[in-house]
């Protein structure tokens, strides 16, 4: 399961709003890209890295290129 935490959801409204300034089109497909991405943590739990800050073997961050 995926499981977006709090802070994760604001920043993306965040990074959906600032790219929104220019093109609603545009943000919504970078954002849609990021849950998509996110969502491959389900067949791949191990995938990505841990999160440094958080040290824990469950709490995953994978990069997303642009």
């Amino acid at each position: 399961m995926v499981k977006w935490s709090g802070p994760a959801k604001k920043h993306l409204k965040q990074i959906y709003d600032y790219i929104a300034q220019d093109s609603k089109y545009y943000a919504k497909n970078v954002v849609r890209n990021i849950v998509d991405k996110s969502e491959t943590l389900k067949a791949f739990p191990e995938m990505g890295r841990v999160v440094p800050e958080i040290d824990a073997p469950n709490v995953r961050e994978i990069f997303i290129r642009f």
